[in-house]
């Protein structure tokens, strides 16, 4: 890949930041919203510390159709981790089970603001390497979350949550996981 590919978004959270920074480090919250629906993750891993090793794996369920039991790992380190504020890690993906054809290289940076009460969370996406099919997969997500940003739906279902979204910037190579978001209105 010639140049990285970098995507920017916030989100705006009806939760105040200490249980937001936990539902991002805490693995068994982070298996409750990780990724898009009709996911499960059947394992997560967190060492926050800087060098500490992250490691979520999702699992495809019967309705993402000829992909149902497809595993998408992804390790990784934290290079930055600032309690509350800002997390930062350099991560890997790929298909299980195929070539490096599937590999998504990526440094994700998230920062999370209080907001009396709310939280603004902020990621930053820099994708550093990815072939032909992730770059493919990768142009999908971003034009869904765009269609599901706009559309009359996900407005709807943004505003019946706990959790309310506001979408500053809605091209995200990271896909969208409305319903999962709500998992983090009921995170302790």
């Amino acid at each position: 890949m010639a140049k990285n590919h970098e995507a920017q978004f916030e989100r705006i959270l009806d939760a105040p930041k200490e249980r937001v920074w936990k539902a991002w480090t805490d693995p068994k919250q982070v298996a409750k919203w990780w990724g898009p629906d009709n996911v499960t993750i059947p394992e997560c891993e967190i060492d926050l510390r800087v060098g500490g090793r992250i490691y979520i794996v999702m699992l495809a369920g019967e309705a993402m159709g000829p992909f149902t039991g497809t595993r998408w790992p992804m390790e990784g380190k934290f290079t930055k981790v600032e309690p509350l504020s800002r997390l930062t890690y350099t991560a890997r993906a790929w298909t299980e089970g195929q070539g490096p054809e599937t590999q998504i290289d990526q440094i994700t940076d998230a920062f999370f603001e209080d907001l009396k009460g709310k939280t603004k969370v902020t990621i930053k996406v820099t994708i550093t390497n990815a072939d032909t099919a992730p770059k493919a997969a990768l142009q999908g997500m971003s034009r869904r979350r765009l269609r599901q940003n706009t559309s009359k739906n996900a407005r709807r279902d943004m505003r019946s949550t706990d959790i309310r979204s506001e979408t500053k910037n809605s091209e995200t190579v990271l896909p969208a996981s409305t319903g999962k978001n709500r998992c983090l209105s009921q995170m302790h």
